[in-house]
């Protein structure tokens, strides 16, 4: 009976005078409930008409004593998948309210912790209790030891579905500890007397749970709050049938146990009704469990109603009983410990989640059932599902500083997560670390990582959706925009929306690439000009503050660091600037320093110069630049396939491999062919991007690859290779049938819809089948085709206009956020690579574009590239572009433009006439043959007719198409499975250098993408 609020002090006088009131009214037996104001007494119809009269009680509730309400299910909820991905319980507790557990079983081994036992003796109602002794409370050892009666395998049978084990079955958190605690009485019927047993359809003598037991256990379970991290409590009990009872004065000690982390998870009741369950089931912050078969259909004896929260099997569940033993049970009783070893399971991955977050996982995941009585659709638990969610919410954006503690065989613990926003597309590091976001908003990292899922050291610099790179150096940031504006940061934050800290140091449409270092500036236009920046900042539309230091059409990169600034140009060659400007068109200011076609990408940081070959060869200079052609100033560092990008800063080099791998360069270089100089600081196969300035490095986690199926369903790819046939290595993006085409570059995720209508992601994965990680950002049913590249999204309509998008996403249905490119109706294909955009016209001229808008119909922002009628196809990546011939020529752009319709700027790279797909990512060139053959360039020319510059990758004839972003290959099969290139070459017709990443039949594109 409740006594009304009051303090520790306050309560216990308040319970001392009550009971002496209750002692003058003639009241023999009362017993206060631990520290809640509530007391059970028994009394005459008289003695508590006086206690009311007297002012006593504010409320009455009969004590009314009700009943207790697998392995092969485990698989049903992917409980095992989940186990391999660390969901196992340990570290966590579960505390079973139940019949008592037998706590020698072997299916326990040993983990029940503590036991207990509130069991009442009411000789009015024919109760005794079967506590040790036949005391009425106990916490000692051997308190929770079944009772004698018909039905006392109950809770060791919960007990196992929960968190038994042993080498042939398992319960859903098998390494979790159990806290076991009686509840229960014994209940004789008598003739002429109580009949109890009876009045709920069992036979005497039977076993019923008292409310005020159940409650002094959920109080016992609250004291040991801190000698046990308890997960959760599994009550299978109850009766009534109530569609809610807030009411019930089991809800105060639930709430209190939810306030400190712990859910009370309570079955529905095995009644059979459709509007309502039983108490305490009915209580809405309890979690509250109904019964389904292994067939997915909801049990017809399962109580239904509103209230119920999720669904678990619960019909036909082999699990311990008595004596070692096992059986089968059925009823939501069963179905119950399902989800409180979920709750366990997912405790032990992540123990900072609370009981709001840990049910909105499994609700959000669970597949839905619709319960045919009434209509309701509730969620069965998919523990796999769940602990993906919870593990990796917000894994695609996510930011990590590394703690220089390197990995110990496969654990690599020295990281802390910064960030985890799903938009991130780029980080960049300087004197503080800067991310970008997929809508332009770019963000200083203050120094305070995570907490949990909370990242509040970030403070907003600019929120303009026409931002597509940042870079950072000496306590400067700048912006490169998607017109080629570039801007610094003047030091002032946003304030809300208004972010006024920016200063204009250009607006030419053809930069498409900044660096900076040691004060310096840079950038690199369309047409291979590199410029650096004087100090003089944009007075309105004039821009003079640039001088230009080369004007080569072959540059395709540039680097900086140590004070020093280099260029790689589309042959492979590496330049160094020796510091003299241009004299009009006369740029000598640079020296040779390498000249092989296998240099994929150069870094530069502190004194020092790497290059990244192809292969994934590691090169550093050693100072020596080029006598002619003879280039000699290189040192090998590393010849590992798997090497994908390096960074360099302050002395240090790392690399990120394509699984995922970062290493440093511990300053071995290699000796022959045994490269010893690298140790691992990470293997998280969501890596996409390292950086590094001033001794810190970072990572940045996102996708790689993403597939669209033939139901439009679409997907990213986690980074984790198959194990078997088992490939979980995918998450859902979106399932919306309309999906006609998928684009993927460097974070940015854009599909088209048959309907014209084109989204981004904004990254939030999929709960369940609601996928609104999407925002629109047009919906012209003009559109035919989408191209994406360095941030920058462009369309082509079928009268051959192209726009390109300002970043700015639709408001409603309006959809102002495009600029006009072109309006030539021979257009028939566009590609973009790097910062560069390209169209093929039907009569086989290829034009890249200035980056000039259109003014009205007027659109003079292209140059002609090429006129060769043969051309069928072009593709781009990494500021290179490529054209395939119909005789299955390859020819690589030197950058030259047509002079009148003479169009040199040509290299041959291949003439093989079995090619039928080029495609391009990093600076890397791939081709596949009719055969399956799948090739890589060494980045040679052809001699004449001679073209040996490829490598052979892979010669399986079931591929039927080949996707490439960010130097990373991958290839797909009739059958729809996904490979992912390691890097090695085929050594004669053995192909080993493939991990398959998916092996699902309704695959039918994949799309990969650069990175940051």
């Amino acid at each position: 009976m409740p006594l009304g609020p009051g303090t520790d002090a306050s309560l216990a006088a308040a319970n001392t005078d009550f009971r002496q009131r209750l002692s003058d009214l003639g009241v023999a037996e009362s017993a206060p409930i631990g520290d809640l104001p509530l007391s059970v007494l028994e009394v005459t119809a008289d003695q508590l008409q006086k206690m009311v009269d007297a002012g006593l009680v504010s409320d009455v509730v009969e004590d009314i004593p009700v009943p207790p309400t697998l392995q092969d299910s485990i698989p049903l909820i992917h409980a095992t998948q989940a186990l391999t991905l660390g969901a196992s319980g340990a570290g966590q507790t579960i505390a079973i309210l139940d019949t008592g557990v037998e706590a020698n079983h072997p299916f326990f081994g040993g983990r029940v912790v503590a036991q207990a036992c509130f069991s009442s003796n009411v000789p009015a109602q024919g109760a005794t209790s079967v506590c040790p002794g036949g005391a009425t409370t106990s916490t000692a050892a051997g308190s929770a030891a079944p009772c004698g009666v018909s039905g006392c395998d109950h809770g060791t049978h919960v007990a196992g579905i929960a968190a038994g084990q042993d080498a042939n079955r398992r319960g859903v958190a098998p390494q979790a500890n159990l806290i076991a605690i009686q509840v229960f009485s014994r209940f004789d019927d008598t003739p002429g007397g109580p009949q109890s047993c009876a009045n709920v359809s069992r036979p005497s003598p039977c076993i019923l749970s008292f409310t005020s037991d159940q409650i002094r256990a959920l109080q016992q379970v609250f004291d040991w709050r801190n000698n046990f991290t308890i997960a959760s409590v599994n009550m299978s009990l109850g009766g009534g049938n109530n569609a809610t009872c807030d009411t019930d004065t089991r809800k105060a000690s639930i709430d209190q146990l939810r306030a400190a982390g712990i859910a009370t998870v309570i079955a529905s009741g095995n009644g059979g009704s459709s509007t309502g369950v039983g108490a305490p089931g009915c209580i809405s912050t309890a979690i509250t469990v109904g019964n389904t078969t292994k067939s997915d259909v909801v049990s017809a004896t399962s109580d239904s109603a509103a209230v119920v929260d999720l669904l678990a099997p619960g019909t036909n569940i082999t699990s311990s009983v008595l004596s070692g033993g096992f059986g089968s049970k059925s009823g939501t009783s069963m179905a119950t410990p399902h989800v409180a070893g979920a709750f366990a399971a997912l405790r032990s991955v992540r123990n900072d989640l609370t009981v709001d977050q840990i049910e909105q996982a499994l609700e959000s995941t669970g597949v839905s059932i619709t319960d045919s009585r009434n209509n309701l659709a509730r969620p069965r638990i998919d523990l796999e599902a769940a602990v993906r969610a919870v593990t990796t919410p917000v894994w695609s954006g996510a930011i990590w500083r590394y703690t220089n503690v390197p990995c110990t065989g496969e654990s690599c613990p020295g990281w802390q997560r910064l960030d985890n926003n799903p938009r991130t597309v780029s980080i960049v590091a300087g004197d503080a670390l800067y991310q970008m976001h997929s809508n332009g908003w770019i963000w200083q990292h203050t120094g305070t990582p995570c907490n949990g899922d909370s990242c509040p050291g970030w403070v907003r610099l600019d929120n303009n959706p026409m931002g597509i790179a940042i870079v950072a150096s000496a306590g400067k940031l700048y912006q490169l925009q998607r017109d080629g504006g570039i801007w610094e940061y003047t030091g002032t934050p946003c304030n809300g929306d208004v972010c006024p800290g920016w200063r204009r140091l250009d607006n030419n449409p053809m930069g498409i690439a900044i660096v900076a270092d040691a004060g310096q500036l840079y950038q690199l236009h369309r047409d291979g000009a590199i410029w650096r920046y004087t100090g003089t900042a944009c007075n309105g539309n004039s821009c003079p503050g640039w001088a230009r230091l080369d004007n080569n059409p072959m540059a395709t990169a540039i680097a900086a660091g140590g004070g020093k600034l280099y260029q790689l140009h589309r042959d492979g060659r590496i330049w160094r600037y020796t510091g003299t400007p241009c004299n009009g068109n006369s740029c000598p200011g640079w020296s040779l320093l390498d000249n092989n076609p296998m240099a994929l990408a150069i870094v530069a940081g502190g004194d020092q110069l790497y290059q990244l070959h192809r292969d994934g060869r590691i090169w550093r200079w050693t100072g020596v630049a080029c006598q002619g052609e003879s280039c000699l100033g290189w040192q090998l560092l590393d010849n590992n396939p798997m090497a994908n990008m390096i960074a360099a800063s302050a002395g240090k080099l790392y690399q990120l491999h394509r699984n995922g791998a970062v290493w440093e360069y511990t300053g071995v270089p290699c000796t022959g062919d045994s490269c010893p100089g690298w140790r691992r600081l990470d293997n998280n196969p969501l890596t996409r991007a390292i950086v590094t300035a001033g001794g810190a490095l970072y990572q940045l986690h996102g996708t790689a690859v993403t597939q669209r199926h033939v139901d439009g369903r679409l997907w990213q790819a986690t980074g984790s290779p198959c194990a078997g046939q088992n490939c979980p290595g995918w998450q859902m993006l979106d399932n919306n049938p309309a999906t006609t085409q998928l684009r993927f570059d460097r974070g940015y995720a854009y599909q088209l819809h048959n309907n014209g209508r084109i989204w981004r992601a904004t990254f939030g994965p999929c709960q369940g089948e609601s996928c609104p990680g999407w925002e629109m950002l047009d919906n012209n049913t003009r559109t035919q085709a989408i191209a994406t590249a360095n941030g920058q999204v462009y369309q082509l309509h079928v009268d051959g206009r192209i726009w390109r998008s300002t970043g700015a996403a639709c408001q409603g249905q309006s959809c102002p956020g495009w600029q006009m490119l072109d309006n030539n109706p021979r257009t028939i294909a566009i590609a973009a690579g790097g910062g560069q955009l390209y169209q093929l016209h039907r009569d086989g001229r290829i034009w890249r574009s200035t980056g000039l808008a259109c003014q009205g119909n007027v659109c003079p922002g292209w140059q002609m590239l090429d006129n060769n009628p043969n051309t069928v196809a072009i593709t781009a990546a990494g500021d290179q572009l490529y054209q395939l011939h119909r005789d299955g020529r390859i020819w690589r752009s030197t950058g030259g433009v047509c002079q009148g319709e003479s169009c040199p700027g040509w290299q041959m790279l291949d003439n093989n006439p079995n090619t039928i797909a080029i495609v391009a990512g990093g600076n890397q060139l791939f081709q596949l043959h009719r055969d399956g053959r799948i090739w890589r360039s060494t980045g040679g020319v052809c001699q004449g007719q001679s073209c040996p510059g490829w490598q052979m990758l892979d010669n399986n004839p079931s591929t039927v198409g080949i996707s490439a972003g960010d130097n990373q290959l991958f290839q797909l099969h009739r059958d729809g499975r996904i490979w992912r290139s390691t890097g090695g070459v085929c050594q004669g017709q053995s192909c080993p250098g493939w991990q398959m990443l998916d092996n699902n039949g309704r695959t039918r594109q994949i799309s990969a993408g650069a990175a940051n």
